[in-house]
Parts: C-alpha cells; structure tokens; sequence
C-alpha cells in the first residue's frame, strides 16, 4: 500500500468513528432535531453509496436519489 492510500484510508477510519460517536447521541433523543440530524447523516452515506454504485455501474444501472429531507417538511422522512 502506498502512502498517499494508507493517509487516505486513515482519514476515512477517522471521519467514520467522528461520525459514529457523534451518531450515538443523535440516536437515543426523542427530540426532532436530534432525530432530524440522525436522518440527515443517513442521507448523506446514501448519496456516498449512490456515487459509489455509479463509479462501478455506469450508465448500466440506473440509480436516483430523491432530495435531501427538509425539517420544515409535514413528513420529512
């Protein structure tokens, strides 16, 4: 492994245990703000998934994305 992919792939061990601890307080508040963060942080793995299978695919697969959740929604989930 290179150094320019061993920095990155640290990074990336960095950012997800970040997220991770900053996920678990979201997870357990009832409150909807905490639960909207939640929901936000979801959407945005999903949008990185989404790139992800368009990098592989291509144009073979079709893959859409509805827009990111708004907290002024009626049903934002």
């Amino acid at each position: 492994m290179d150094r320019e992919n061993f920095r990155r792939r640290v990074a990336q061990l960095r950012d997800s245990w970040e997220e991770r601890r900053t996920l678990k307080s979201f997870a357990g508040a009832p409150d909807f703000n905490s639960q909207f963060a939640l929901l936000s942080s979801i959407y945005r793995w999903v949008e990185d998934a989404v790139a992800d299978i368009r990098d592989v695919y291509g144009d073979s697969l079709a893959v859409t994305l509805g827009p990111m959740p708004t907290a002024g929604a009626p049903a934002p989930a």
